[in-house]
């Protein structure tokens, strides 16, 4: 499982190693108010969400199928 955490790494306003907006975050926070994430670190995170959501859907699948199946063999019987 991968975890992504918004940072100053993954900021737009951020150019080389520095903040474009001579900005940082306040002590003991982790992003100063004008954080925007990139779009590549915005496309990880949905894939990421995209991809968890698809594994819950095809276990739910799974379930249904599962009781659809006793339940056709108790009519059966």
């Amino acid at each position: 499982m991968a975890i992504l955490i918004a940072s100053c790494d993954n900021c737009a306003q951020r150019k080389g190693s520095t903040c474009a907006l001579g900005m940082a975050p306040e002590p003991g926070e982790f992003l100063c108010p004008r954080y925007a994430m990139t779009e590549a670190f915005r496309n990880s995170v949905l894939a990421l969400a995209r991809r968890e959501f698809e594994r819950d859907v095809n276990q739910a699948m799974l379930e249904i199928s599962v009781l659809r199946a006793e339940q056709e063999k108790s009519y059966a019987g």
